[in-house]
């Protein structure tokens, strides 16, 4: 393959991806939380990749919150995600 078309492939792959931004997630699991977003595409998980705010934590308590709806905002990076409070 040529090099110039192998060194703009690999300036394309550097290019910043999307921002996320702020979605609605679906908790799916409680011990440990786990929470899923973008259709199911991405599954959140509570130490891992995932910080509670003191409102989501009051609100999710057992596993009868399983399936509630619950915001989420992304980081800038796309790489750590923040449950900020539930949405009804």
């Amino acid at each position: 393959m040529n090099y110039a078309i192998e060194f703009s492939k690999l300036l394309k792959q550097r290019d910043n991806k999307e921002y996320i931004g702020i979605v609605v997630g679906k908790i799916v699991s409680i011990n440990p939380i786990k929470i899923s977003i973008l259709s199911g595409e991405v599954l959140l998980t509570k130490g891992i990749d995932l910080t509670l705010t003191t409102t989501a934590k009051n609100k999710i308590l057992d596993s009868r919150d399983i399936g509630k709806r619950i915001l989420v905002m992304a980081s800038t990076n796309n790489q750590q995600y923040f449950a900020i409070d539930t949405v009804e």
